[in-house]
């Protein structure tokens, strides 16, 4: 009789899950070599406080994020963005609310930023060039599938 090795199944379905949920933002920061760099200005920031189901049971947390927007020109032309760094922003809740008025509180109405913008696009564009939450994900992701690889 054969045994299942169920431990490296959900490890496998845990690593695509992962793998799944930080690969767009990672594939997005690594497109955005070749964008261009362009002045910008803050026009506001704040935090935004929505409700999501915890767990994924039937029961809803408290969760809040920092939104930023911002304004930049290419080829005379005023866009408006929002987009802080690319992946899914991360959302702080149960306490955690301080975190994402820290980060709204980096972009002061008014103050002067670089923008990055996609020059085959220009109303694509990103504050940072960069992935926090993506790459976390996808580099768990990628530890757990050689677990899950290694137990089968």
């Amino acid at each position: 009789m054969t045994t299942v090795p169920v431990t490296g199944i959900i490890l496998l379905v845990l690593a695509v899950i992962l793998l799944l949920r930080g690969g767009p933002g990672v594939i997005a920061l690594l497109g955005s070599r070749s964008w261009q760099e362009v002045p910008g200005t803050i026009i506001g920031s704040g935090v935004q406080g929505f409700m999501t189901h915890a767990g994924g049971g039937e029961g809803r947390a408290p969760v809040q994020r920092s939104v930023v927007g911002y304004t930049y020109e290419v080829g005379g032309r005023t866009y408006t963005g929002s987009r802080a760094a690319f992946g899914s922003p991360l959302a702080f809740g149960m306490g955690l609310g301080a975190v994402a008025r820290a980060q709204a509180g980096r972009h002061e109405a008014g103050s002067r930023v670089s923008v990055w913008v996609d020059p085959r696009n220009p109303a694509n564009s990103v504050l940072r060039r960069s992935a926090p939450s993506s790459l976390t994900m996808a580099a768990i992701g990628a530890a757990v599938l050689v677990l899950g690889l290694l137990s089968l």
